[in-house]
């Protein structure tokens, strides 16, 4: 069982993707039920809303997904604002085109450990979820200069990323990985090659780059009853375990605790970063 999230260091995500094609489990937790990942998407998609909900509609509104999977963010962003204009970026080229179907968006392949080739001052509202823990720490400064260089001046960067203490705590220091091995349910791998960020890595990152932390949220109770959880959907005991995720409230502020801290990004000022001219594209497009 993958009791963290799966690396993109030493995964073959071409053949990921072609596996799970639209399932979650490709983008999120691939050893996790189907009702606990949906937990995940749920609150995830319910942050990006809540920052869009706060722009002003416009024709123009362009949204840039970074590691966008086949789109399950965006897909929910599309219902709600028909009228954004959706950008895909993602190192597969099988999730690019899955995007470019789910979202009617364009869908492009690139790296995010190469500069990200945008324009200044592109994009509304930019997505980057559980994608800064797979890069090296000199990749997440540049994709984060890039990102906040990206953003239009009024714009928002909504970050994703897997809390060290929090995971800790979503694991049951170590005790899931074991009852899940007495009672079979899965193997009890818990490593991972993504980055655990301790608290206020992110913060500080941000800060470094040009930008500032507006708002945090994240599902501290959610993590503290995962192994609960985990093994109540196991047993059977479903409709429990829905009750009790009702409970699970997302609630803002530092949330060090909780296994994904969400952060809403404002950019203080221009940065300077190496890039494409303003408007214009260096990326690969997909059809």
């Amino acid at each position: 069982m993958n009791v963290l999230p799966d690396s993109r260091s030493g995964i073959d995500w071409e053949e990921r993707a072609r596996s799970f094609q639209t399932d979650s489990r490709g983008v999120l937790f691939k050893s996790l039920p189907p009702l606990l990942n949906q937990y995940l998407h749920d609150w995830h998609v319910a942050e990006v809303l809540r920052v869009v909900d706060q722009s002003t509609p416009s024709a123009r509104f362009r949204v840039l997904d970074l590691g966008c999977g086949y789109g399950r963010l965006s897909r929910a962003l599309h219902d709600a604002r028909p009228e954004a204009q959706l950008v895909g970026m993602d190192i597969s080229r099988t999730f690019a085109r899955l995007y470019r179907q789910e979202t009617g968006g364009a869908a492009v392949v690139s790296d995010l450990n190469a500069a990200l080739p945008v324009g200044s001052e592109s994009f509304d509202l930019i997505l980057m979820v559980t994608a800064l823990m797979y890069l090296s720490p000199a990749s997440r400064q540049r994709l984060m200069r890039d990102a906040l260089r990206a953003l239009k001046p009024a714009g928002r960067l909504v970050i994703v990323e897997t809390s060290r203490r929090g995971a800790r705590i979503y694991s049951g220091f170590g005790a899931l990985a074991l009852l899940a091995k007495i009672a079979g349910f899965v193997d009890n791998s818990v490593r991972t090659n993504g980055h655990l960020f301790a608290y206020p890595e992110i913060e500080s990152l941000v800060a470094e780059s040009g930008g500032s932390v507006a708002r945090r949220s994240g599902v501290v109770l959610f993590t503290v009853l995962f192994p609960i959880l985990f093994v109540l959907d196991r047993i059977g005991a479903r409709g429990f375990a829905e009750r009790l995720l009702r409970r699970c409230r997302p609630w803002p502020g530092i949330k060090k605790h909780s296994l994904h801290i969400c952060y809403e990004v404002s950019r203080l000022a221009p940065t300077v970063s190496e890039g494409p001219e303003p408007g214009r594209y260096a990326f690969e497009g997909v059809g």
